[in-house]
């Protein structure tokens, strides 16, 4: 068994011309190589149908979950869900269970005092316009809902772009929905430092520790010349303690290579 993928898909121009970092890749990657998935690729792309539709046609062919945040709203730039359906071929549909979430979200915010009138106008109905087909997923702290939709081989998830609201809505409508799936398998990660900050005196004999450990990936992590010593990663998925009997032995080895001594 081999970890499930992921591909991160994040649109607007805002990531693009580096007004806005964009946290929410990182924050998904961290979370889904907690749970024991294999993120393949991340990419920013513009708010345009032939950025989006380019990397998901690629996305959905070779991985099992797609990823997308950001172009959820109500403004004429946020065309992800249109994007999406064009790209797949699906219609798109008023879907009722998306209204009534965005009739409440604003209807809550509106008795809060936040805006002036809560009443749906177009603007606000085209967030509740959908993929046919995909699943809306609530919205606690914003207004657009996001979309669960099951395609071919992936499970398609598109969250909104602000953080404050894609973190919580991956946190409680993603993760329930794919936990399971690695039957308890995880990444196990470690790391040693050695006394040795020059990678090309260390490749060599890292070479060997990945020839006789191949499913463990080793990363060297330079602190530069002026340091006089270098990280070593080492990861692997498995079930927890098989992976973990794994990267002893090979830390094990690795430093009997390198001269325990050279350990810090």
């Amino acid at each position: 068994m081999k970890p499930p993928t992921a591909v991160l898909i994040s649109t607007g121009r805002e990531l693009l011309t580096g007004r806005v970092l964009d946290k929410n890749a990182n924050h998904i990657a961290v979370r889904l190589f907690d749970i024991g998935w294999q993120v393949l690729r991340m990419c920013q792309v513009d708010d345009r149908f032939d950025a989006v539709c380019g990397q998901l046609k690629q996305a959905v062919a070779e991985a099992d979950m797609v990823i997308t945040t950001g172009g959820l709203g109500p403004t004429y730039d946020d065309g992800t869900l249109g994007y999406i359906g064009r790209c797949l071929g699906l219609p798109m549909v008023m879907d009722s269970q998306a209204r009534r979430m965005v009739i409440q979200r604003y209807s809550e915010v509106s008795k809060a005092g936040v805006i002036r009138g809560g009443d749906l106008n177009k603007a606000r109905m085209k967030m509740a316009v959908l993929p046919d087909g995909a699943v809306p997923l609530p919205n606690r702290v914003g207004t657009a809902p996001g979309v669960f939709l099951e395609y071919g081989r992936s499970r398609v998830f598109c969250l909104p772009g602000p953080p404050r609201e894609m973190q919580p809505m991956f946190e409680e409508q993603v993760l329930p929905r794919i936990v399971g799936i690695t039957g308890g398998r995880r990444f196990v990660r470690r790391s040693i430092t050695l006394n040795q900050p020059d990678e090309s005196v260390l490749d060599p004999l890292i070479a060997k520790a990945r020839q006789r450990f191949p499913g463990v990936y080793f990363k060297t992590a330079a602190k530069g010349f002026t340091t006089p010593a270098m990280d070593v990663y080492m990861e692997t998925w498995g079930l927890p303690a098989e992976a973990t009997d794994l990267l002893s032995r090979a830390e094990a080895f690795l430093l009997e290579l390198t001269g325990h001594a050279n350990r810090i």
